[in-house]
């Protein structure tokens, strides 16, 4: 009791600024995130508009520590970055990133979790020190993870490529007769499905170092 006392003592009032941004996106262009504290959600939607909800967090009455957002836009990319002026180890920027059908998405994370849900294109994610969790994909989903864990739900036509260092990786796949490989340092490997048959869809590749893998029919 008393040490939780003199942790509650010890957090700090933290202030609040949201920040709300919307821009056009076209076909042809790539969308780039990159977060150094915060936790990110990525979610599919529909139109041609990239909409961008944030919580900057800050302890109180500390300016020169509040995140700054930045959205940027050039010749066929969108920038988009949430970056800390005075590093410490309260502020953060939280981002949740509406992104439309078919847009090649890159997102890297530090001190953060990543969830990603209803995203129908291409999506590349790296992620230190926090997890990644994904449902309703579809596409091509690519996740680099380091010290956290990483787990999902796989539909039917997807490609789902995972680098875990430090983590464990739970995935659930929606499928009769997927094309599961998995390469393991330290750790074990738990399927319902065999592992690295010639073909089949959805294609799972999957590299882990110090973690066990838990493969799951949906």
């Amino acid at each position: 009791m008393f040490l939780i006392l003199l942790l509650s003592f010890s957090m700090p009032l933290m202030d609040t600024v949201v920040v709300n941004k919307s821009l056009s996106i076209g076909p042809e262009d790539t969308l780039y995130i990159s977060v150094d504290n915060g936790n990110i959600s990525l979610i599919g939607t529909k139109g041609n508009k990239v909409k961008i909800k944030s919580l900057l967090i800050y302890p109180r009455g500390k300016e020169i520590r509040r995140p700054d957002l930045k959205v940027s836009k050039f010749p066929h990319k969108i920038v988009v970055e949430g970056k800390v002026k005075a590093p410490n180890m309260y502020s953060k920027t939280d981002l949740v990133v509406y992104i439309p059908e078919n847009v090649v998405t890159m997102a890297v994370v530090v001190n953060g979790h990543v969830n990603i849900d209803g995203i129908n294109g291409r999506i590349t994610v790296q992620n230190t020190n926090g997890g990644i969790e994904f449902r309703g994909i579809r596409g091509t989903l690519s996740l680099k993870c380091t010290n956290g864990g990483v787990s999902g739900e796989v539909s039917r036509e997807d490609t789902v490529i995972i680098q875990s260092a430090n983590g464990p990786v739970n995935l659930k796949i929606d499928a009769e007769k997927p094309l599961i490989r998995v390469q393991t340092a330290h750790g074990e490997v738990y399927s319902d499905f065999p592992l690295n048959e010639k073909e089949g869809k959805p294609v799972v590749r999957i590299v882990a170092s110090n973690g066990d893998v838990y493969i799951r029919k949906k």
